[in-house]
């Protein structure tokens, strides 16, 4: 059943104990240590009841002489605590060593406190069964707040690691020595962090001052602790200029989402938790497509008069399965529309996706249907239960039949909207690019085009790889690709096919090395669509950003295969390939009612 997405809050989910969209950990879990243990600490986690599948979380640093349970035990953390419960988000409580003071002034003589929050943070996004308070947390809606003494570390570690954080706010605590203030802003940045990924370090010039984190300074009853030149590094690190005083703050500093907002005296004692959090962290996200991320404005689900998005939550299979419907403004029930499957990685979901790769705006700008299919939650090498798709390579514990499930999306979309039938396209990211392959293998049929992105495995049809076999990845994934390519099965008529790899991306990025994963798909798919592997044409796009490789059927020069190399790039979805793909792929290329597939009105044939 078709409805609107459901509302921020979300206190009355989940509906029954056995939905497959709760947490497999939940509760609240005190004296947590990281993963790695070389730095000394301890820290909090609570998961609600009502935590879903990559979902918003925030960081919290108590004050000085506080330990994490503590905190939540008394009224700034209870109100925390209700404030997840109420928007299904997790909090992680950290506190300074054995519960003293935070080492502001990096002293050798005390923890090394930015090294041991570093180590939470790797912890959080780790989603092992090990750990014993897994959760599959949105990195692009992860916040940071500090009390007093925590106000200051808060500050020091954002500014250490300013790509980490869509969101920053200091409660009586804002101050740092302006020598910790110059060394970590002239830092070279690791600009892809936020994906797990410390490449382009040095390689690409980008310093942490140069990254803006949306920063709220509160000072209740001391003024001063919000110090000067802390609001300055982070006004000019957003390039704000001052706006208008709100209802919430008296200082307004903004830049589009990039704002920086200042607040003392008795409006401060307004600010509670779910202030903070509603009308300022959860307003923005960081999303990762460019060194340092992007900071954008959440993703608004809604619908009015049929038009917008669409969440639909039904049985499918046996199972209960989720989507989004985008349905562009100008759409016209009289009309028949193009139709994309966009698909999300693994780990992540519908909601992170809209924002990841923005196809919805380009619905609005080229008249498109867009469905966004929810991957089922499944254990994974190891892993807590996350959404994760049936597809070749990274195949999950439960064997759930993803291409079945597409398809019914698909058939469900033509019942309630006019689709036509020869313009359904198949996009994804990751693991939800091998599943655009395997759509490509197994279901070629249903589509006139696939544009996988941020992975080339997964492009083999010959056998699926047991889970334990990827314990040693990547060599255990390298023993499942076939040594020759006698599984590679010709079609009839060619799959147009357009893979998008980052400079910085997985299992060797993009670079084509015999026998590697890029030349092994390149050659599978010469034996499928029927194009010669060593005869190719290049080309830069128009912003110089992306290399194009192009391999065609030869006496048509119709493109069969394509491969953009896109720099400065880390595994991620660029939104701004929507819009390449559809004027230079996807918008040329249709297919009739007897599956011969057309490039700008030429049939496509094999070479």
């Amino acid at each position: 059943m078709e409805k609107a997405n459901q509302g921020t809050k979300k206190s009355d989910y989940p509906p029954y104990p056995e939905y497959p969209y709760s947490p497999p950990v939940k509760g609240l879990f005190h004296n947590q240590a990281p993963q790695d243990s070389s730095v000394p600490g301890r820290y909090s986690i609570y998961i609600p009841d009502n935590f879903e599948p990559c979902s918003p979380g925030v960081m919290i640093l108590t004050p000085n002489g506080t330990s994490a349970q503590s905190f939540l035990e008394a009224g700034q953390g209870q109100n925390w605590l209700g404030l997840c419960a109420a928007y299904g988000i997790a909090a992680v409580v950290a506190e300074p060593y054995e519960a003293n003071v935070w080492n502001l002034s990096n002293s050798v003589n005390f923890r090394d406190d930015d090294a041991f929050l570093k180590n939470v943070y790797d912890t959080i996004r780790n989603k092992a069964a090990a750990i014993p308070a897994a959760f599959d947390l949105d990195e692009r809606a992860l916040y940071l707040a500090g009390y007093a003494g925590g106000g200051d570390a808060a500050h020091k570690f954002a500014m250490l690691w300013p790509q980490l954080f869509a969101g920053m706010a200091s409660v009586d605590g804002g101050t740092l020595s302006g020598s910790v203030i110059e060394a970590y802003g002239n830092r070279l940045a690791y600009p892809f962090a936020q994906t797990g990924s410390l490449d382009g370090h040095g390689a690409i010039t980008l310093f942490n001052k140069d990254i803006p984190t949306p920063v709220w300074m509160i000072a209740s009853s001391n003024p001063s602790v919000n110090n000067e030149a802390v609001k300055e590094h982070w006004i000019a690190a957003a390039g704000a200029s001052r706006g208008a005083a709100n209802d919430y703050a008296e200082e307004v500093y903004e830049n589009d989402a990039k704002r920086v907002w200042v607040t003392s005296g008795e409006g401060a004692y307004r600010l509670t938790p779910e202030v903070i959090y509603r009308e300022f962290f959860a307003k923005v996200h960081r999303f990762m497509a460019e060194p340092g991320g992007t900071l954008e404005w959440a993703v608004s689900h809604t619908n009015q008069d049929g038009k917008g998005f669409f969440f639909t939550e039904t049985e499918v299979d046996g199972r209960i399965r989720r989507w989004f419907t985008y349905v562009p403004s100008s759409y016209d029930p009289d009309k028949a529309y193009p139709l994309v499957v966009a698909i999300h990685g693994g780990t992540s979901s519908i909601t992170a996706f809209t924002g990841d790769s923005r196809w919805q705006d380009a619905a609005e700008k080229y008249g498109l249907l867009v469905v966004f299919p929810q991957a089922f939650p499944s254990g994974m090498v190891g892993m807590i239960p996350v959404p994760i798709w049936n597809q070749y390579i990274l195949t999950p514990s439960a064997l759930v039949d993803d291409v079945a499930f597409i398809k019914e999306v698909i058939a469900r979309t033509k019942e309630n909207y006019r689709v036509d039938a020869g313009r359904i396209y198949a996009t994804g990211h990751s693991n939800g690019a091998g599943m655009s392959w395997r759509l490509g293998i197994d279901a070629a049929e249903c589509f006139t085009a696939i544009a996988p992105v941020g992975l080339t495995l997964g492009s083999y049809g010959d056998a699926e790889i047991p889970p334990d076999a990827l314990s040693s990845v990547p060599n255990a994934i390298r023993a499942g690709i076939p040594t020759t390519l006698n599984e590679a099965v010709p079609l009839d008529v060619p799959l147009p096919v357009w893979v998008f790899m980052g400079r910085y991306d997985v299992f060797g990025a993009d670079q084509f090395v015999e026998g590697n994963y890029n030349d092994l798909c390149l050659k599978y798919w010469g034996v499928r669509n029927g194009f010669d592997p060593s005869v190719m044409t290049t080309e830069y796009d128009e912003t110089g950003r992306y290399y194009i490789r192009t391999w065609t059927n030869g006496a048509d020069d119709i493109p069969l295969f394509r491969y953009a190399s896109v720099g400065d790039c880390p595994h991620a979805y660029v939104p701004y390939e929507c819009g390449l793909l559809w004027r230079e792929f996807f918008g040329k290329i249709t297919m009739d009612s007897a599956g011969k597939r057309y490039f700008d009105g030429r049939e496509i044939v094999r070479g």
